[in-house]
C-alpha cells in the first residue's frame, strides 16, 4: 500500500461553501478500462492491479480520492472481478474510518453498460466523482466542486465538469502522448464551457455549429490540453446511460453526442488543473513508463513507493539503472538491466541483457538471454538460454486472441511462434503495425523523422493563407519547447541523436534558423545549471553541464554567426532571466573559449560590434575586458 497523505480537500462543506455538505462526496471508480492495450498481461490480471512502481495502480487512485475528501467509493469490477474484490478484501481499504469502499461486480462489456448498472442500483445520492482505477493524481477537488455546484445553481443543464491540464502540443517533445490520438477541444474562454471534443483520428477538422459561434464573443480552440479523465458529474449523467448503454468508453462518442444534443441541451464545462498539481492516466505501455518516471521523480509526493522490493538480490558485476525491481527477485551476475520494470518473483540468470522491458511475476530468463527494447514478458514465461526476444514483442503462455478489438477474454486463439528453444516456454505474439507508438521503447530516429514529417505537413496546411508577423511569440514558444526537450533528455537519458532530430523538427515547424537553435539550447543548458545549483557553487555546476553536453551544443555552432548568437543570448540572460550569471560572465566566457565552443574570432567580432553601441550595451564587454585584451594580444602574436 502506498503511503497516504492527509486530506487536502478538507471537509467539502467547510471549504466549498453552502450547499456542498448536503451529502458525503461519492465517487465511482471503474476498475476496468475496456481496452486491450495492456494485453497479453491483462488476459491474466486486471490492469488496476498491475504494479506501478511496486504498488498496484488502484492504490494510487484510492489514496488520492481519500486525500481529496471523498467519503464513499463504489468500485465497479468487470474483467477478473474476483481478483479485484479479493485484493480489496485483503487490503486496509475496507476498514478505513470515514472512507467507505464497496464493490459492484458484473460482467459489463463497456463503460456505458457499467454506468447503467450503477444507475439501476440507485446508490448515488448527489454529485459524484467519476474516475478509472488507473488514475494517478494529487489534485485537490474543492475548487472544481465549487465551480460545478455554482454553475448548476445558475443552469440546470450543467451535467459535468471535466478536469483538463496544459500539455505540450508537439507529438515529438511529449512522447507520452504517442499511442493516443491528438486531442482537440474548443472552449469558451469566459465561461469554460466545452464546445467541441475530438481527436485527430476521429476528425480532421474542428466543426462548430453556427449558433454556438453567434452566441459567444470568443472561442478558444486547443490542441495543447490533456484530458485527465477526472469528471465531476451530476446524477443525471448516470440516467443518460439507461437507454444509451453501448458507449464503449467515457469519452468518444459519449461526450461528442452530448455536445451536439440540441433536444436536451446538456452542457459540459472544464476545470483547468493548477500547474502545481498532478494528474495522469495509464493508457498504454508508454504512459506506464512516463508516469512511473514521474512517480520516481516525486511528482506525486508524498506517495513514494519503493524502487527495489524486499527479498531481492543482485549478483556481482551486474548493473541496474533507471529501473524498478519488485519483491523476491533473483538477478544473477554480469546482468545488465536498463530502463526496465521487473515485477515480483522474477529469476534472471547470469549474463542476461534487458533494455526498456516489462517483466511480469514469475518469469524466468535463462543465462545469456536478451530482451530488446519494448519487450513485454507476461506471467510465468520462460525465456530460454541465449534467446533474443525481438523489440516490441509480447510474450505470453497464452496464445494471441483472434481479434484484438474484442473485449471477450475467452476468444478463439490463433497459433503463433512458440519459444521452445533452449528450455523456453511461451508464445511470441506477432508485432502489430504501429506497436512502437504505445511501446515504452525510445522512439527510433527514423520513426521520429516520420512523425516530424507528418506534423510539419499538417502545420503547412493549417498555416497556408494565415501568415503571422509575430516572430517574437514564435521564438518564445520555440525556446520553451527546446528547454522542455533538453530537460527530458537530462532526466530520461535520451540519446543525443534523438535530441538533434527533435530540436531540428521544432526549428522547421517554426520556420527558424540554426542560430535560433544555438541560442535556445544554450539558454536551456544554462537555465538548468542555475535551477540545480541549490546553494552549490554556480560556476562548478555550470562547468559540469557544459562539459557533459558540449558535443550536442557544438552540433549547432555551424559558423561564427551561431557563436555570436550564443554570446548575445548570454548577455540577455545575465540582464534578465538569470542575473546570477552576471558576475560570472567573463569566467564562463573564458570557459566556453577553452572548451572550443566559442572561437577567438567570434568573441572578438562580438566585441567589435559593440564598439559604437551605447554605454549600457557595453556592460559585459567591460566586465570581460581583461580576457578580451588577452585574446587580442594572442591574435596579434600569432600573425
Amino acid at each position: 500500500m502506498v503511503a497516504k497523505k492527509k486530506s487536502r480537500g478538507g471537509t467539502v462543506g467547510e471549504d466549498a461553501g453552502e450547499g456542498l455538505s448536503r451529502a458525503p462526496l461519492q465517487a465511482i471508480l471503474l476498475a476496468d478500462s475496456f481496452s486491450t492495450l495492456f494485453r497479453p498481461i491483462t488476459l491474466e490480471r486486471p490492469k488496476v492491479l498491475l504494479p506501478l512502481v511496486n504498488a498496484p495502480m488502484i492504490e494510487y487512485t484510492l489514496a488520492w480520492l481519500e486525500s481529496a475528501g471523498v467519503k464513499e467509493v463504489f468500485v465497479f469490477c468487470c474483467a477478473h472481478s474476483k481478483q479485484v474484490i479479493e485484493y480489496l478484501e485483503n487490503s486496509d481499504w475496507l476498514n478505513q474510518p470515514n472512507f467507505s469502499v464497496s464493490t459492484i461486480k458484473h460482467a459489463a462489456t463497456s463503460a456505458g453498460h457499467a454506468l447503467r448498472l450503477i444507475y439501476d442500483k440507485d446508490v448515488i445520492r448527489g454529485d459524484f466523482v467519476l474516475v478509472t482505477g488507473n488514475t494517478v493524481s494529487d489534485m485537490p477537488l474543492t475548487e472544481a466542486l465549487k465551480e460545478h455546484k455554482e454553475r448548476k445553481k445558475r443552469d440546470s443543464n450543467v451535467v459535468m465538469t471535466m478536469v483538463i491540464k496544459q500539455s505540450k502540443p508537439s507529438p515529438v517533445t511529449d512522447q507520452s502522448r504517442l499511442g493516443t490520438e491528438e486531442l482537440f477541444m474548443a472552449i469558451d474562454p469566459e465561461t469554460k464551457e466545452l464546445l467541441y471534443y475530438g481527436t485527430s483520428k476521429a476528425d480532421t477538422t474542428l466543426a462548430l455549429d453556427r449558433t454556438v459561434l453567434l452566441d459567444r464573443s470568443s472561442i478558444s480552440p486547443h490542441n495543447d490540453m490533456q484530458d485527465c479523465y477526472i469528471d465531476i458529474c451530476s446524477p443525471v449523467v448516470l440516467s443518460l446511460f439507461a437507454d444509451n448503454f453501448d458507449y464503449q468508453h467515457l469519452r468518444l462518442p459519449f461526450v461528442q453526442d452530448l455536445l451536439v444534443d440540441d433536444l436536451m441541451g446538456y452542457k459540459i464545462f472544464t476545470h483547468e488543473m493548477h500547474h502545481s498539481s498532478y494528474a495522469a492516466r495509464v493508457d498504454n505501455y508508454r504512459s506506464y513508463d512516463t508516469i512511473s518516471k514521474e512517480i520516481i521523480q516525486r511528482w506525486t509526493y508524498p506517495l513514494v513507493p519503493k524502487l527495489i522490493g524486499s527479498g531481492t538480490t543482485i549478483g556481482k558485476h551486474s548493473q541496474v539503472s533507471n529501473s524498478v525491481i519488485g519483491e523476491n527477485c533473483v538477478i544473477g551476475s554480469n546482468v545488465s538491466v536498463d530502463g526496465c520494470y521487473i515485477w515480483n518473483n522474477v529469476n534472471i540468470e547470469d549474463g542476461c541483457r534487458l533494455k526498456q522491458a516489462i517483466v511480469c511475476d514469475g518469469v524466468t530468463i535463462k543465462s545469456g538471454a536478451v530482451l530488446e527494447a519494448g519487450a513485454v514478458i507476461s506471467f510465468n514465461v520462460i525465456i530460454g538460454q541465449n534467446f533474443v526476444v525481438p523489440a516490441y514483442s509480447n510474450v505470453s503462455l497464452l496464445q494471441q486472441p483472434v481479434s484484438q478489438g474484442s473485449y471477450d477474454e475467452m476468444e478463439e486463439l490463433v497459433s503463433d511462434l512458440r519459444i521452445q528453444e533452449a528450455g523456453g516456454a511461451g508464445y511470441i505474439w506477432p508485432v502489430g503495425e504501429g506497436e512502437w507508438r504505445h511501446s515504452m521503447a525510445p522512439i527510433s530516429s527514423d520513426r521520429l523523422v516520420e512523425i516530424i514529417k507528418s506534423a510539419t505537413d499538417e502545420l503547412d496546411i493549417l498555416d497556408s493563407g494565415n501568415e503571422s508577423d509575430d516572430g517574437e511569440d514564435d521564438y518564445a514558444y520555440f525556446e520553451k519547447e527546446v528547454e522542455a526537450t533538453f530537460l527530458r533528455a537530462v532526466h530520461e537519458n535520451v540519446e543525443q541523436d534523438h535530441i538533434i532530430v527533435e530540436v531540428d523538427s521544432l526549428r522547421f515547424a517554426n520556420n527558424l534558423a540554426s542560430t535560433d537553435c544555438a541560442g535556445a539550447l544554450f539558454y536551456a543548458m544554462m537555465k538548468y545549471a542555475v535551477d540545480t545549483s541549490a546553494g552549490e557553487a554556480l560556476f562548478k555546476i555550470t562547468h559540469g553541464v557544459i562539459e557533459k553536453w558540449e558535443k550536442l551544443f557544438k552540433w549547432y555552432l555551424l559558423s561564427l554567426d551561431e557563436e555570436i548568437e550564443v554570446i548575445l543570448k548570454f548577455e540577455e540572460m545575465c540582464l534578465e532571466s538569470t542575473k546570477e550569471y552576471a558576475s560570472l560572465f567573463p569566467k564562463i566566457l573564458r570557459l566556453l573559449y577553452e572548451k572550443g565552443i566559442l572561437q577567438e574570432d567570434a568573441i572578438l567580432r562580438w566585441e567589435s560590434e559593440k564598439e559604437h553601441a551605447d554605454e549600457s550595451d557595453k556592460v559585459f564587454v567591460k566586465k570581460a575586458e581583461k580576457f578580451l585584451q588577452g585574446l587580442e594580444k594572442k591574435k596579434i602574436g600569432g600573425r
